[in-house]
Formats: C-alpha cells, structure tokens, sequence
C-alpha cells in the first residue's frame, strides 16, 4: 500500500475534514490517524503507542471537534 492508499483509507474529522487526531497520555501527547476500523496508523512520536478503546476521547489536532473513538466512526458511518 502506498502512502497516499494509505491516508485515503483513513477517517477525517466530521467538522474541518483533517485526519489527523491527538490524545493526551501520560503527559505524551500522541499524534495519529485513525483507520477506518479505529485502529492508529501514522502515529508521532514513531515510539508512542496510543491505548485506544471505543470510549477513549480523542480531539481533531486542527480544530475544535473531540469526541469518542466509537462516537467519530458512528458519524462517519451514518454520512455514507
């Protein structure tokens, strides 16, 4: 898969459309994106590894949206 597959199989933010996403563990924060299964891919720092559930809260790294794992994919679910 090529970088470019690889964002277009990612999931946007349902409000500005970025996809990438932060949480905040630890005192690390986490930068990702997230597949279309909820699963982090892209993640920076490369070490890092984000614990995400369906109920982990995590925010739009370029604006204002956060919401719940579940919650995002739930919403891009019913836009199809």
């Amino acid at each position: 898969m090529t970088a470019e597959n690889a964002l277009e199989s990612t999931v946007s933010c349902p409000v500005c459309g970025a996809r990438t996403f932060y949480v905040n563990q630890n005192g690390t924060m986490i930068f990702f994106s997230l597949d279309s299964t909820g699963r982090p891919a892209g993640v920076a720092p490369p070490d890092a590894a984000p614990a995400l559930s369906a109920d982990t809260l995590i925010n739009c790294a370029h604006c204002s949206w956060s919401g719940t794992v579940a919650g995002l994919l739930a919403e891009l679910r019913a836009k199809e």
